[in-house]
């Protein structure tokens, strides 16, 4: 870690240092320097790898290293334990670029590893805006823009007219 990224040292998790670090780096136009931030993140494992592997796909995709942008995202499919942030993130991803029926997996991966305090959320009075809604709503947003009709997961969205009482859609 560079002198630069020092005041990062407040922090108690070295992934949330790697990832702030490579991010910064990214904007600085020095895209190298933060392939090896990222690196480093990946190395260390957790649920900051699985972040860590999208930042860099997310570059390597700027890169028009393409390949290499799809292999990061294949090995964060597959590696265990799956966390759902990080496949969110990929979702949203494939969503910028336009890729609706990844974004699809990948919000569904994220839905089906939720551990299961998160899902039921849904059933406390919070569960409008409980994490799980959120990904059930993106889910079902990007369901509706590929032309699918509803399924179960789609019927689990709490609508935001439930969230915020006097709320009148348009």
């Amino acid at each position: 870690m560079t002198d630069e990224f020092a005041w990062l040292l407040r922090y108690d998790d070295r992934g949330d240092v790697l990832l702030e670090a490579a991010h910064a780096k990214r904007g600085a136009g020095e895209p190298n320097a933060a392939i090896g931030y990222l690196d480093e993140a990946i190395a260390l494992g957790g649920e900051d790898r699985g972040f860590a592997r999208v930042a860099l796909a997310d570059l390597l995709f700027e890169l028009g290293r393409y390949d290499d942008a799809v292999t990061q995202l294949e090995t964060l499919r597959t590696e265990l334990p799956v966390f759902p942030a990080p496949c969110e993130l990929a979702a949203e991803l494939h969503t910028t670029r336009g890729d609706k029926q990844e974004a699809l997996h990948w919000y569904s991966l994220a839905i089906a590893n939720l551990p299961p305090h998160e899902i039921a959320e849904l059933d406390q009075s919070t569960g409008p805006s409980c994490y799980a809604n959120s990904l059930l709503t993106a889910r079902r947003r990007v369901r509706r823009a590929l032309g699918f009709a509803h399924d179960d997961w789609d019927n689990c969205v709490i609508p935001v007219e439930i969230a915020i009482p006097g709320h009148i859609r348009r």
